[in-house]
């Protein structure tokens, strides 16, 4: 378990500007401090991988089935 300021009661989601390609990413983080999602892709401002987030958080609701679709 991370200690510090990544305690928290809830999962939160936390987004970067990478040093490397100056692009932005975000993941979701657990309570205990360990990734529950990672975005797959890169995003070019800061508003877009804000607005990438929110999307999540809106249709993540919505989605209550599991489907295996196989080897890719």
């Amino acid at each position: 378990m991370k200690e510090g300021k990544y305690m928290s009661n809830t999962p939160k989601f936390e987004y970067w500007q990478s040093l490397r390609d100056s692009q932005w990413y975000w993941h979701l983080i657990d309570s205990n401090g360990e990734p529950i999602a990672i975005g797959g892709q890169p995003f070019n401002g800061k508003q877009i991988v804000q607005q990438a987030i929110k999307n999540v958080c809106s249709t993540v609701p919505l989605a209550t089935k599991m489907y295996d679709i196989g080897k890719r």
